[in-house]
């Protein structure tokens, strides 16, 4: 079966956090697999506690959606080095690990929308 992780990068600030959760439920509300969320740092659930809350789901093929911008160390070795050790130690796992939002032509026309505003 399955399901999708989006993980942020996670905040000190609640706020931050909170508004997380709430795109990670409106993404939810439009998607046709089960949708969790993770935090990188600084908040909970970790990606840990969220994986492995899909296996106890019955979730076995995760797809990772990266709430970051650009493809910096998380994306490149934390995340992926994180994943692993799951992975190790279930598998059964398979995880496919999306791109960051970089330059995705819907992000540039968010930005001008935004900037349109003040036309």
């Amino acid at each position: 079966m399955k399901g999708i992780l989006i993980i942020g990068h996670g905040s000190r600030i609640k706020e931050g956090n909170l508004a997380f959760e709430e795109l990670v439920n409106d993404f939810s509300k439009n998607s046709e697999l089960k949708v969790y969320g993770a935090h990188m740092a600084h908040a909970t659930p970790s990606i840990e506690d969220s994986v492995y809350e899909m296996i106890k789901d019955g979730i076995t093929d995760i797809i990772i959606l990266p709430y970051f911008l650009y493809g910096g160390k998380h994306i490149k070795e934390n995340i992926p080095n994180r994943l692993k050790v799951i992975q190790e130690e279930n598998p059964n796992i398979t995880f496919t690990i999306e791109s960051t939002l970089a330059n995705d032509p819907l992000i540039i026309q968010a930005l001008l929308n935004k900037a349109k505003k003040h036309f």
